[in-house]
């Protein structure tokens, strides 16, 4: 199976080696579904977030369900041209993303 982005490639990205996501969840769930359709189940043992996430139908940044994309090699700073999975125009610096999770 090829390996899932959560951003949609662009004219110019290198190609993708990896990516290293942090996907956001609710404190009532181990399991939320990110990125592509990724499903990321955590251990029943994992501390809880601490409060901050937001529930997945909030206008607020930060919301279950996001991610922060760490790629490499790093795509050109600036934002994405294109939109990728639900609808984000991730905006990258150095290869971290500075949208989807942290703003909108």
């Amino acid at each position: 199976m090829p390996a899932k982005s959560a951003a949609t490639s662009e004219t110019g990205d290198p190609t993708v080696e990896f990516e290293v996501w942090a996907v956001l969840r609710s404190s009532t769930t181990t399991t939320v579904t990110g990125p592509q359709g990724a499903i990321c189940r955590m251990a029943a043992t994992k501390q809880k977030p601490t409060g901050w996430v937001q529930a997945s139908t909030s206008s607020l940044a930060g919301r279950e369900g996001q991610v922060v994309v760490y790629r490499y090699p790093a795509p050109p700073n600036g934002r994405d041209a294109v939109a990728g999975q639900d609808s984000v125009k991730f905006t990258w610096l150095e290869g971290l993303s500075e949208s989807h999770a942290v703003s909108n």
